[in-house]
């Protein structure tokens, strides 16, 4: 059964980086609101952002970090895509079939995103040494964390 669980999970990492499409431009994407733009151009520097941070730290040369940069991208977007935004419930007016359902559905979304890491290993592991890819996955969650901490605290505002 895990197996083809790994299976199905590999075919699916495999066809999004396989059918990936290059972001639209404004011009191409006719329906796209200038808020949209602005937002896209936002989370492309923020990207740009968190793969310096990650080349300074893992002492990447420009020929790796060129190698690097794209499957990064690539990973990053796998796992947005595959995070569902679980909604908060309020336990005491739930139902247990409620309850039982928001339990399952975020434990599914945990195990989906340690799939995407897990099968990302053996991708990175061809332009990373051991010891860098495991320090960009260290580097990883501490930038996720740094990241949500200042959405809510923008969110407080």
């Amino acid at each position: 059964m895990k197996r083809v669980f790994m299976s199905i999970l590999l075919v699916v990492a495999v066809a999004g980086i396989a059918f990936a499409q290059a972001p639209q431009t404004q011009a191409e994407n006719p329906t796209k609101t200038e808020g949209q733009g602005a937002q896209h151009a936002e989370k492309k520097e923020l990207m740009d952002i968190r793969l310096q941070i990650i080349k300074t730290e893992l002492e990447l040369s420009d020929e790796v970090f060129a190698k690097f940069a794209p499957i990064y991208r690539q990973y990053y977007h796998n796992l947005n895509f595959n995070r569902t935004k679980s909604q908060k419930i309020d336990i005491e007016t739930a139902t247990r079939k409620d309850i039982n359902d928001h339990l399952k559905a975020r434990y599914d979304n945990q195990i989906s995103m340690a799939m995407v890491r897990k099968t990302y290993i053996f991708i990175f592991e061809r332009v990373l040494t051991p010891q860098q890819l495991y320090k960009l996955y260290s580097i990883d969650g501490k930038l996720t964390k740094m990241a949500r901490e200042e959405y809510k605290k923008r969110q407080e505002k």
